[in-house]
């Protein structure tokens, strides 16, 4: 039932009397095959001569039988005034067109057609108007798929139109925005005809005459969120929103919330559907997400990102700024950059570096600057005047360099002057080393020229390589730096193929840097400046760089179990799409079933496209197990993808039953099978939740959820940071992503089972990338990471360990093997940083025994390790381990090994209780023995100099009481 607002409403009109404009008689058509009757045409229409009224389909807004043709005919009887149609509701996007006559069946005259909707118009346009006789609205369609608005989620079952139209007069001055008027007033058809409704849903400035109301709805205008209504006098239009929307577009909903809200910079968010937001951006800002500054400035250069960077500073006209360096540890490139503390240079100024002989005493090197200072500006007072004078060294052997910037045209007046000074034998006090020629150099002043990207409109496809330069003038001294977001980048950390290569100064006197990248990544996206540094000056230039990702694509449900013969609708979508349809650069959606594409067949399978973008499938009378994907396409970037899974079952067949829990709903599924659903993680974002339906005696059970997708946002930031720096961008460290992790983890209980999966893997990150950065240099370490780090490392394995956690944090044993194995590395790491011979570390989970194995000349090494109360439990004790390692070779360090000869590091773990972690029972491949796990684990290794030893050379025994 289609309910309105008490207050704006549609009136229905009464009935009016006169025959309508046109009838068809369809008669039936005979074929070669056979006799068919094509089914009844619904005929519908009414001449119209109200002042005002509204115009819509049988049924609105419910089904109407098909074929049907509709046709209204709005009259207006008086010359001096205007018919102005709006589409409050217009859901249809074929067969409605709207003509305006000047007179019925004219020969002198024809129609004008202002009006024909299709997936564009109807979206960009919210009125039309006409200062003719006769507007006519045509509706004919043959099918209700594929023809109509749908738009998630309560758009999804709407048909046909319902727009008003209002007869007043027509006003000639009253025109907003400068709207040209013909004859009579009435701006042409390309004025009034197309909307001015922007890809944000806003409507933009354009003429509007004064006979359109100033307030109007539509289905954009009220963001597919609410239906758009008339009072019941036709003088205003306003949006009723659909629960959970508000606002006066109903913009404002879920989406929108705090700590849901994805847009950037102070972006108004504004939701385009159920599913969709459109970030509307501050001035400065674009973006998707308002999340790329329009012009990326620094006082320096004070230029504009889409300026042309060769020739931007040059066309201020004004002198560029030098600044000084700010060499503080928190300082951004360029950062305190402004002419309150920088040098203004004109730009044909140049440095000028001269070195002479002169006799300095000690008691007179602090006054140098100043005497010389006092003397060269003196000395070219009538030549040209110089700026920032500096002593740049002076050696013992009393010689001194200072320089000097000054015009370039002046620079053979500056040295013949130069010359006369040292004839004069003295420059102020000091008096002048004739043996000692004269040095004079002239370099350009420093002037970062351009940053640019080897890829157009500096965007680059995910994977693929991208080259940025850095060209600059200056001095030999110059040096170049990269910077992304402001944050160093520093090739050292890249775990990836990245490098720096600077060349030489070539014929125009220019250096240039170049930072290449031979695979993008996501996190590559952002603001790169390239800073140069010139004796104690600097300029810095940014560019924007997009990395074109393949939309994210959802798609709902993930897995169904359904008995044969059942219906199913899918929804797919993309949030990466935004604004409200009606841009150009739209996504393209597509279904493939079991892999291949399919025809659309009314009978079994449609689908129709949704606002502002996705798509709907409608499978019926589904007979077989199968798997429908949603190909999402986007212009200039990869493709993606998701899958619906369908399970047909059995009336016999065993299920798991519906369940709620962690405020999941889990639908009806087979044994056998996993469901996969939908949960919501923090700041907006979306994960997805699995859990096995398992077949047991009785039937069918669920199994343990399994959140290891769901990194909890805080965590998510930390883990991000930390892939940052392995990207090569040092946004931290190793010891501050442990601590980080270690604190968080120690002020967050576990809320849902495997959610810390990830954790392992960041571990597993820090310490390959320890191993990357030095190599076998592993003295580096002792100072930088192992130690200082140790603890908190320690502190995570044991939050992640503990056998008293109230919800497993594993649920995939592989995670538990990698982690035991995260920690005997790390152990021996750490064991062969210590001053000391031995070191016992015992915490609630388990107990790390490390050794260091001095002047070893037997090949037997045989080690106990007592047992021990592990901390804070009153019950649980470590066993009785007896250790031995013998060697089929004599004990040797390997090849480029730093350590002693003959000085091992020896690792025992002994955990509190691991077995918890591990398959109760599991089978062995190659044999039929069924493995079950009754005692304490203890795991063992030995390294050399912080390295693993392969112990497939060695027996090992281990002896556990």
């Amino acid at each position: 039932m289609f309910l309105f607002p008490s207050k704006f409403y549609p009136i229905r009109p009464s009935i009016v009397t006169a025959a309508f404009l046109y009838s068809f008689i369809f008669a039936s058509v005979s074929g070669v095959f056979g006799v068919t009757s094509r089914p009844e045409v619904v005929d519908c229409g009414r001449v119209l001569t109200n002042s005002s009224g509204i115009v819509q389909t049988p049924n609105f807004p419910d089904r109407f039988p098909v074929p049907i043709h509709c046709s209204w005919r709005i009259q207006n009887p008086d010359p001096q005034s205007v018919i102005v149609l709006y589409f409050t509701q217009l859901f249809v996007t074929s067969g409605f067109t709207v003509t305006e006559y000047s007179e019925l069946n004219s020969p002198w005259e024809g129609p004008t057609i202002l009006f024909v909707a299709d997936e564009h118009s109807v979206l960009a346009s919210q009125w039309l108007a006409s200062d003719k006789q006769y507007v006519v609205i045509d509706f004919d369609l043959d099918s209700l798929y594929g023809t109509h608005i749908r738009a998630l989620d309560n758009l999804l079952d709407v048909y046909g139109f319902n727009v008003t139209y209002e007869i007043v007069p027509n006003v000639r001055d009253d025109v907003r925005s400068g709207g040209s008027g013909g004859e009579g007033g009435v701006p042409s058809v390309e004025q009034v005809a197309v909307t001015t409704l922007a890809a944000s849903g806003e409507e933009e400035e354009e003429a509007r005459p004064g006979y359109v109301r100033s307030e109007l709805c539509s289905l954009v205008a009220c963001s597919f969120s609410g239906h758009c209504y008339a009072d019941a006098n036709f003088t205003a239009y306003q949006c009723a929103c659909f629960d959970g929307f508000s606002g006066s577009d109903c913009g404002n909903g879920p989406l929108c919330q705090s700590g849901r809200n994805e847009c950037e910079n102070g972006a108004r968010c504004r939701h385009a559907g159920a599913t969709h937001i459109t970030c509307l951006c501050t001035e400065g800002f674009t973006g998707a997400r308002c999340e790329i500054p329009t012009q990326v400035k620094h006082p320096a250069m004070d230029c504009p990102l889409d300026s042309d960077p060769l020739f931007c500073s040059d066309n201020t006209g004004s002198p560029r700024i030098l600044c000084p360096v700010d060499e503080s540890a928190d300082a951004s490139p360029c950062s305190a950059c402004d002419e309150s503390v920088g040098i203004p240079v004109p730009f044909d100024n140049a440095r000028y570096e001269i070195r002479l002989g002169l006799n300095v005493t000690d008691n007179d090197r602090k006054n140098l600057t100043a005497v010389l200072n006092r003397t060269v500006a003196k000395l070219f007072r009538g030549i040209s005047k110089i700026e920032n004078l500096q002593v740049l060294n002076l050696t013992p052997y009393e010689d001194v360099t200072f320089h000097f910037f000054g015009p370039k045209s002046d620079s053979a007046k500056f040295q013949m002057t130069l010359l006369k000074l040292l004839e004069r034998s003295k420059i102020g006090p000091y008096a002048v080393i004739p043996a000692r020629d004269l040095g004079f150099e002239q370099e350009p002043l420093v002037q970062n020229k351009a940053i640019l990207v080897n890829q157009l409109h500096n965007r680059v496809r995910l994977g693929k390589e991208y080259i940025l330069s850095c060209v600059a003038e200056g001095s030999r001294f110059m040096t170049f730096h990269w910077f992304k977001d402001n944050v160093p980048i520093n090739v050292n950390y890249s775990m990836r193929e990245m490098w720096t290569k600077e060349s030489g100064r070539d014929s125009h006197n220019q250096y240039v840097s170049t930072l290449g990248i031979q695979s993008a990544h996501k996190l590559d996206q952002g603001r790169y400046t390239c800073q140069v540094k010139d004796l104690g000056y600097q300029q810095c230039r940014s560019l924007y760089l997009e990395i074109m990702l393949p939309p994210l694509v959802k798609i709902s449900p993930l897995t169904v179990t359904l008995e044969r013969g059942f219906d199913l609708t899918i929804k797919c979508m993309s949030p990466d799409e935004t604004g409200f349809g009606i841009s150009s650069d739209r996504f393209g959606y597509s279904w493939v079933k079991d892999g291949d594409l399919f025809p659309m067949n009314p009978d079994s399978e449609i689908w129709e496209d949704l606002e502002p973008g996705g798509s709907v499938l409608k499978v019926k009378n589904i007979q077989k197990s199968v798997t429908y994907s949603c190909l999402v396409t986007a212009p200039h970037v990869p493709s993606g993808h998701a899958s619906t899974h369908i399970h047909l079952t059995t009336p016999h067949t065993p299920l798991c039953p519906t369940h709620h829990s962690n405020g999941l709903y889990w639908p009806e599924t087979m044994n056998g099978q996993t469901a996969r659903v939908e949960a919501p993680l923090g700041r907006g974002g979306r994960c997805i939740v699995s859990r096995h339906c398992t077949q047991v005696q009785s039937g069918a059970r669920w199994g343990l959820e399994d959140w290891s997708d769901c990194v909890p946002s805080d965590l998510g930031v930390i883990e991000t940071n930390f892939l940052s720096l392995t990207l090569g961008y040092q946004t931290t460290s190793t010891n501050i992503t442990l601590q980080h992790t270690a604190d968080y983890l120690s002020s967050h209980p576990v809320r849902y089972p495997g959610q810390l999966e990830s954790t392992v893997t960041l571990l597993g990150n820090i310490l390959r990338l320890i191993q990357h950065t030095t190599q076998s240099s592993w003295n580096f370490v002792s100072s930088s990471v192992i130690l200082g780090a140790s603890d908190y490392f320690y502190v995570i394995v044991n939050y992640l360990l503990y056998w008293q956690q109230p919800l497993p944090t594993f649920v995939h044993r592989p995670k538990v093997i990698e982690l035991q194995s995260i920690i005997e590395l790390w152990s021996l790491l750490w064991c062969n940083q210590l001053s000391g011979e031995h070191k016992r570390l015992l915490l609630d989970s388990l107990l790390i025994d490390v050794r260091k194995l001095y002047n070893l000349t037997s090949s037997i090494i045989s080690v106990q390790q007592p047992s021990v109360l592990f901390k804070n439990s009153q019950s649980t004790w470590s066993p009785n381990t007896s250790v031995s390692f013998e060697s089929n070779t004599p004990v040797s360090t390997p090849s480029g090994s730093t350590a002693s000869p003959g000085v091992l590091n020896l690792v025992i773990i002994s955990y509190a209780n691991l077995s918890q972690f591990l398959t109760p029972r599991y089978l062995n491949r190659d044999t039929d023995l069924l493995y079950e796990v009754h005692s304490s684990v203890v795991s063992t290794c030995l390294g050399d100099n912080g390295i693993k030893l392969d112990p497939s050379g060695e027996e090992q025994h281990r002896e556990v009481g």
